[in-house]
């Protein structure tokens, strides 16, 4: 009587550790990240001649950007793309320059670039993680206005870039 009892409570406990590892084994699944996206919102700073003892509000102004990343080798390699609009800006005119070029201008930007982005650490096994990038881009000036000097040509308008972060 007492060794069917124990095949039992052994029968009993080899089906609870069976059970056991498969619904470890199902929480244990590591789920793999595809394509992330975004919206942002920020400021832009000018750091030009126009902006020399300048205080920070008449050389800054607003930015919206968006960003779609996509897994391309495994967890920690990532293409991104990024695109942002903005308003650049600058006005030392009410300012006292020491021999600094006195004016102002305002513009719309609008900057494209494209980043291979590394996650330092894998976001699989860790919350939070920094990352590199490096890639290439262009932007291009919309509605630039100056109070001094002749209007931008449309090559002066477009440059451009290699972003690092």
């Amino acid at each position: 009587m007492e060794l069917n009892t124990n095949r039992k409570m052994n029968k009993i406990i080899i089906i609870l550790v069976v059970n056991l590892i498969f619904i470890t084994n199902a929480f244990a699944q590591k789920e793999t990240f595809q394509n992330e996206y975004g919206l942002g919102v920020g400021i832009l700073g000018y750091t030009g001649r126009y902006s020399v003892n300048a205080d920070f509000a008449s050389k800054s102004s607003y930015n919206l950007n968006a960003f779609y990343q996509k897994n391309i080798i495994n967890n920690n390699v990532w293409l991104r793309v990024n695109g942002v609009f903005g308003q650049l800006k600058g006005d030392n005119t009410s300012f006292e320059n020491s021999g600094a070029a006195a004016g102002s201008f305002s513009t719309n930007i609008a900057e494209m670039n494209v980043l291979a982005v590394l996650d330092v650490f894998n976001l699989q096994t860790k919350k939070i993680t920094p990352y590199l990038g490096v890639g290439i881009g262009g932007y291009t000036l919309l509605g630039y206005k100056a109070s001094t000097g002749a209007a931008k040509t449309s090559k002066d308008k477009m440059g451009f870039i290699v972003p690092v972060i």
